[in-house]
């Protein structure tokens, strides 16, 4: 777990952490890259660094669901702190979904901020409601690769399937 914290401002890590528990329940904070709005639908953000073991786990485990995820209708959105461009263009393009943004300014973007990311891996989840549902370190943290996501996709392509014959 990557933990970027300024010794010249130790209450950092806690307002960040407050922030987190805060946004709970309320609408998700706009991104400041120009991208569809994140209180639009069901929207999966990771906040993560490319040199990060425990990101590169969570990324892994988010490119083999992510058809999963996309068939029930959630938009997934990647922010990388990477202080380098170099190292995000290239981990980036491998990853499956469209939306993948960058901040060379690591844990001190205004998103990494507005979301209370202490820590990366981050997953927030954000509702179809455009509330945030809650903030996570796993993807089966979130609850979405559980049984009853992937039984809804499975009965969901089922039915295209039928329908289509």
């Amino acid at each position: 777990m990557g933990i970027d914290a300024d010794p010249a401002h130790p209450g950092d890590i806690a307002h960040r952490l407050l922030t987190r528990l805060l946004l709970v329940g309320k609408k998700a904070p706009c991104l400041s890259r120009t991208v569809p709005s994140v209180s639009a639908g069901p929207t999966l953000l990771l906040f993560y660094e490319t040199d990060c073991p425990r990101c590169e786990s969570v990324l892994r485990d988010l490119c083999g669901f992510y058809a999963t995820l996309k068939g029930i209708g959630i938009r997934v959105v990647s922010i990388a702190s990477d202080e380098d461009e170099h190292t995000f263009s290239s981990r980036a393009a491998s990853l499956p979904w469209a939306t993948k943004l960058h901040d060379s300014r690591g844990f001190r973007s205004p998103d990494f901020e507005a979301y209370g990311v202490a820590f990366t891996p981050t997953l927030v989840l954000v509702n179809p409601d455009g509330r945030v549902a809650g903030s996570y370190s796993t993807l089966e943290e979130t609850g979405l690769i559980g049984s009853s996501v992937i039984s809804s996709a499975s009965a969901k392509q089922q039915h295209t399937d039928t329908t289509s014959n």
